[in-house]
């Protein structure tokens, strides 16, 4: 998934939860994902170990994901 990060986050692995509201028997109610880590990493620079693991995985997705996030 490619998505904007602030400016000020850093580098790194930083921690998500998914929140959304859905209708359940008539009422809202909040679900949520369990916690999970995504690894930011600069778009710059060196070619670095993260990038071949990048590059390594990108086959293995969806054509869909791939056409979402300009792979053809």
């Amino acid at each position: 998934m490619v998505f904007s990060v602030p400016l000020d986050w850093s580098y790194g692995n930083q921690i998500f939860q998914i929140e959304k509201i859905v209708g359940w028997d008539g009422k809202d109610i909040k679900v949520q994902t369990d916690n999970f880590s995504v690894k930011i990493i600069p778009v710059t620079g060196t070619y670095t170990k993260d990038d071949e693991e990048y590059f390594r995985l990108l086959p293995s997705l969806s054509p869909e994901t791939r056409k979402r996030n300009g792979y053809q």
